[in-house]
């Protein structure tokens, strides 16, 4: 929303895309008081693994969203972020980037209704807002997942040396393992 402080969060955790915040914040688009000049989400640009169950146009969905505002976000040309998701305005929506071990995602849109956005009114606002949250935690990742009986395999951080490991499995006492 028009809360952020543009310039301390571009200092701070941007750092000239060294940060992990995905894009630089240069401005506010947009005027709420024009609802037919609004930007919208382009359903080809949901490719992202937690957005393309999102391109279909149904009534209710993700793509009849409209954004009467938004920060015009500026991707590093580095490739450490990507876009996930484009407006028809050729900007971007949502912007990613992993950090360590995890990811972020950047929303040019404020996820309520304070720019009159019809976002937190559709059917698939829950859904998307699922889906996200899903993503980043990384529900999707297949390299978490096991099959019955595959074994687990630790890796030690860089720098950590093999050592006596806990397992907590869901049922039962802990565990400790000699890696």
């Amino acid at each position: 929303g028009h809360r952020p402080d543009a310039t301390r969060l571009n200092d701070v955790l941007f750092r000239d895309g060294k940060g992990w915040l995905p894009a630089k914040l240069l401005d506010v688009v947009g005027d709420e008081k024009q609802l037919d000049k609004a930007a919208r989400i382009v359903p080809q640009s949901l490719e992202h693994p937690a957005l393309e169950l999102f391109k279909g146009a149904e009534p209710g969905g993700l793509c009849s969203a409209y954004f009467p505002r938004h920060w015009r976000l500026q991707v590093p040309a580095d490739a450490t972020s990507g876009v996930a998701a484009s407006l028809n305005d050729r900007l971007p929506l949502l912007v990613e980037k992993a950090v360590g071990k995890g990811r972020v995602l950047l929303s040019a849109v404020p996820l309520d209704n304070s720019w009159r956005t019809n976002l937190t009114e559709l059917g698939d606002f829950v859904r998307f807002a699922h889906e996200t949250v899903y993503y980043l935690a990384g529900g999707k990742s297949s390299e978490k997942n096991l099959q019955a009986g595959q074994s687990i395999v630790f890796t030690p951080s860089d720098g950590e040396a093999p050592g006596l490991v806990t397992v907590s499995p869901p049922e039962g006492a802990q565990a400790k393992i000699d890696a």
